[in-house]
């Protein structure tokens, strides 16, 4: 399936990427729809699967979109973006009305102006950069409110009386914890049956194994029954036995 990367006029910044047959931008809304603000422009076959971030928009006026993409930093000469990238983040969009994550994606800052319907509505969602690092599978947003004199740190306002801006931080939601927690530790002993059924075979008595090689893989298989219980931290890193 061709990839396309929609590219910002004005900044030359690839702003998504998304599979399709030929260019759509009839399928989305706001600027990243607009032609005028926005080039859906194909990313050459070498280059598909290629990270986001790993890519480049140049100018090029014989090219489908007035766009060529490239693997790296674009060159200044080739009208590219600077070099240097900005660190790419996990935008949360949640919702106001039930403080909850409606969508994630990946950019350097929250673009709400680039999306269309009710995600680009700042009176009905807001786009809150989540701190790096962040699990998304189990934390979940808390509201809390800043009010400040009207006209005052940028506030919308004449000066009198007070606004309040609403905003989010993240916190652990010790359900979600759990869940992924159980997730975790069935996806251990799936793998761990897995690879004592792999060598099942080691253990009859016609294997054509030597004797040594045999109580080799008796261990091998010994070590592995120990799982999970000689795993300590699940969300840790678990040390597998070698394979003999």
């Amino acid at each position: 399936m061709p990839t396309f990367a929609i590219v910002d006029r004005t900044t030359r910044e690839i702003i998504q990427l998304y599979e399709a047959e030929t260019p759509t931008p009839e399928a989305f809304g706001g600027p990243m729809g607009w032609v005028e603000v926005s080039a859906h422009v194909a990313v050459p076959t070498e280059l598909v699967g290629t990270a986001m971030e790993g890519l480049s928009a140049v100018a090029d006026e014989t090219a489908e979109g007035g766009y060529q993409i490239i693997a790296g930093p674009a060159p200044a000469e080739l009208g590219g973006a600077p070099p240097a990238p900005l660190p790419i983040l996990k935008i949360a969009v949640i919702d106001f009305a039930t403080d909850a994550i409606q969508h994630i994606y990946d950019a350097p800052e929250p673009k709400q102006s680039n999306f269309g319907g009710p995600w680009g509505w700042p009176d009905v969602t807001t786009h809150v950069a989540m701190p790096e690092g962040t699990d998304t599978e189990v934390v979940k947003p808390v509201r809390y409110e800043i009010s400040q004199p009207a006209g005052e740190g940028g506030a919308q306002g004449y000066g009198y009386g007070w606004v309040t801006e609403i905003t989010y931080r993240f916190e652990v939601d010790t359900e979600k914890r759990a869940a992924k927690e159980q997730r975790l530790w069935e996806m251990l002993r799936a793998k761990r049956n897995a690879l004592l059924t792999e060598c099942d075979w080691t253990q009859v008595a016609d294997a054509a194994l030597t004797d040594e090689k045999k109580e080799a893989w008796r261990m091998y298989r010994q070590a592995l029954r120990n799982l999970p219980g000689s795993v300590a931290d699940v969300w840790g890193e678990v040390v597998w036995p070698g394979k003999p």
